[in-house]
């Protein structure tokens, strides 16, 4: 007894519905893959000494004079890889940028205007915009988007987000490298009952909030508009 036509139809929309999915899961992995293997360009890492001798140090009251090394170069790069990987795993949230440092070199790279469109075509398969602090809205913006670069970038290091025994290094490369006035974090911040915030909204157990996550540092992470060095404060991001 032959299938009716309708079967026939349902077989082969299913079988194209199956398909399509593979190709994504493949096309994700693959984009994934691309971003965890990119490597900048010498001049882009280079343009991280600029940025660096451009920023005062307000602990110094001067502007500092030695740049970063090729390691520390190298560890700032691999913090802005995992960020665009947050944003790969969720493209349609405003993703927050917690280091001054990574967002300092996203800047150097997107003046790189081919080599950066190329890159987002490959990495997101559309160009990830930047996003100054002062333009996302106000105790909603930042605070989701910090939430949200804590909760994957936690992820991607097999931290657990809600209980969390270090930060990710997106989180903590601002120290790690002595960025001037960079952003810092405290473990023993976050692990005190979550503080509501302006608006009067907790952030729970993982998430980064004023009083929950960010330290002590000359300037928080959910700090509004872009900094008076110019460059962005740490709630910037991208979508």
């Amino acid at each position: 007894m032959s299938a009716s036509p309708i079967t026939v139809t349902l077989l082969a929309l299913g079988v194209a519905l199956a398909g399509l999915g593979v190709h994504r899961v493949w096309r994700q992995r693959a984009r994934l893959a691309f971003i965890r293997q990119y490597r900048f360009h010498p001049d882009t890492l280079a343009a991280l000494d600029d940025a660096w001798a451009q920023t005062p140090n307000r602990a110094l009251e001067m502007a500092p004079t030695a740049g970063l090394s090729p390691a520390q170069r190298d560890r700032v790069a691999q913090a802005l890889r995992s960020y665009f990987l947050v944003h790969a795993q969720a493209p349609r949230a405003l993703a927050g940028m917690p280091s001054k440092a990574a967002d300092a070199l996203w800047h150097a790279f997107i003046l790189d205007t081919r080599a950066y469109h190329a890159f987002c075509r490959r990495a997101f398969g559309a160009y990830f915009h930047h996003v100054p602090a002062s333009r996302m809205r106000p105790g909603v913006g930042r605070e989701a988007g910090l939430r949200l670069t804590w909760r994957l970038a936690c992820r991607q290091e097999g931290i657990n987000p809600a209980r969390p025994t270090r930060l990710p290094l997106l989180f903590r490369i601002d120290t790690a490298v002595g960025w001037p006035n960079g952003n810092t974090f405290s473990l023993d911040r976050l692990r005190q009952p979550p503080a509501a915030d302006a608006n009067g909204s907790g952030f729970g157990g993982y998430a980064c909030s004023g009083d929950g996550l960010v330290g002590d540092g000359p300037q928080s992470s959910t700090s509004a508009g872009d900094g008076a060095d110019g460059g962005c404060s740490g709630g910037c991001g991208g979508d």
